[in-house]
């Protein structure tokens, strides 16, 4: 079961296993969002981050496929930015 964490990130190797689960592969996933299969691997199988609209269509496709209401996102576990003086991204 996917983990939900206060990051809000989407694990979408998560996502990819509920979909092949129900029957959507990477081929599948990347015909239904008219994508390049190359692509939706990079996304499923290797936890590259699709862009926001590409994102967002596939979790609309998971949640449909999954049957579920409301969307239950699947979060990944991510460890908080360091505090850090010397940490460039500590300032953000």
């Amino acid at each position: 079961m996917p983990v939900r964490t206060n990051s809000g990130l989407i694990d979408w190797r998560e996502v990819g296993i509920d979909l092949r689960r129900f029957g959507f592969g990477p081929s599948r996933v990347a015909a239904a969002l008219n994508r390049p299969k190359s692509t939706v691997d990079a996304w499923l199988l290797y936890g590259s981050e699709p862009g926001f609209t590409d994102g967002h269509r596939m979790l609309e496709l998971w949640a449909a496929v999954t049957r579920h209401e409301t969307p239950r996102k699947p979060f990944a576990v991510t460890l908080p930015l360091s505090r850090h003086k010397g940490n460039a991204l500590a300032a953000i």
